[in-house]
């Protein structure tokens, strides 16, 4: 009989999130606008399609080249790294 590795045999589902919500990141916002990077959501899809976890450049790269350039300039102001 052979030996499963419990580490191995576990796999992450996520639930689907609400229909009046961003299918991406779970959270209610313009199609225009960023994706929340610190979205729990958001972050484990990502994973999942990606093999490891999302950035801010991620989740703004969907967005007109203006409303990037106004989140980064925000993000730093913050002190995020890009």
């Amino acid at each position: 009989m052979k030996k499963i590795n419990v580490v191995e045999s576990k796999k992450l589902a996520l639930m689907p999130c609400a229909p009046d919500v961003c299918q991406e990141c779970a959270v209610k916002h313009e199609p225009d606008q960023p994706h929340n990077a610190q979205s729990l959501y958001y972050q484990m899809k990502f994973h999942g399609e990606n093999g490891r976890f999302p950035t801010w450049m991620d989740a703004i790269a969907h967005c007109p080249k203006e409303v990037q350039e106004a989140w980064k300039k925000e993000l730093r102001k913050k002190g995020i790294e890009l």
